[in-house]
């Protein structure tokens, strides 16, 4: 079965884990039988946004199953701009995350609506680690714009999943330290096997965590191969 991972980071965290190589990363794909991983800088997401999206094309120009999201930041929105220019040149990087915690705005802000309204004429796949309630308003805001909502709204899931229902173009991963019982199974009940995406949050969990919730559910092989394989490739054109 083909596999794509589209949550998933290369770096050095400031955790202790113990190897955040990329051939680390990579033998952890080769391990788990991943096809392909969608992958965001750590460097670029909690540092220098432009350095780490700079490092990640160098690495991702090396390996053929490796794709970037480029990394952007609302409180530098022309130089954002300039990284999307740069990287989307390349068939690479095929999304946009954000992670409104460590550039410490909201995705509710100004700056933010800015740089979604920036991202939405670009049309690639956005995911953002924020609180859901903001990001349903960015869904209702940019209904053009496919936004992932990372982690399937956290330890909060289940009000998070009922609220998706009023809009169409919200997707979830589920990856999270604590797998939660049924997680999976009322996402698809709720909202449909396609709107749902496979991501491991590799280097930062083991992948077994993630494989282990999808496994231990009573889904369908059509279900399973959506969210394996077939949502994100339609999503990212990979």
């Amino acid at each position: 079965m083909t596999i794509i991972d589209a949550h998933a980071h290369l770096g050095a965290w400031n955790l202790p884990i113990k190897d955040t190589s990329p051939d680390k990363f990579l033998s952890q794909m080769r391990q788990y039988k991943i096809s392909k991983s969608i992958v965001s800088s750590v460097s670029a997401i909690a540092y220098d946004f432009e350095e780490g999206n700079g490092q990640l094309a160098e690495t991702l120009n090396r390996h053929d199953n490796l794709y970037g999201y480029v990394a952007v930041n609302a409180n530098y929105l022309e130089r954002s701009k300039n990284q999307l220019d740069l990287h989307f040149s390349s068939s690479k990087f095929v999304g946009v995350k954000i992670h409104a915690s460590l550039s410490n705005q909201p995705v509710s802000s100004t700056e933010s609506i800015e740089l979604l309204s920036l991202i939405a004429s670009y049309k690639r796949p956005t995911l953002i680690h924020g609180a859901f309630p903001d990001i349903l308003a960015a869904a209702r805001k940019f209904p053009d714009l496919v936004i992932i909502s990372a982690h399937m709204g956290f330890a909060g899931w289940r009000k998070v999943i009922d609220k998706a229902k009023e809009v169409s173009n919200i997707y979830f991963d589920f990856c999270f330290s604590q797998p939660h019982l049924a997680k999976i199974e009322t996402a698809i009940s709720v909202l449909g096997a396609e709107r749902i995406l496979f991501g491991t949050d590799n280097n930062l969990l083991d992948p077994a965590l993630t494989f282990g919730m999808m496994e231990e559910t009573g889904m369908t092989d059509e279900q399973r191969d959506l969210i394996y394989h077939r949502n994100a490739a339609r999503l990212f054109n990979i």
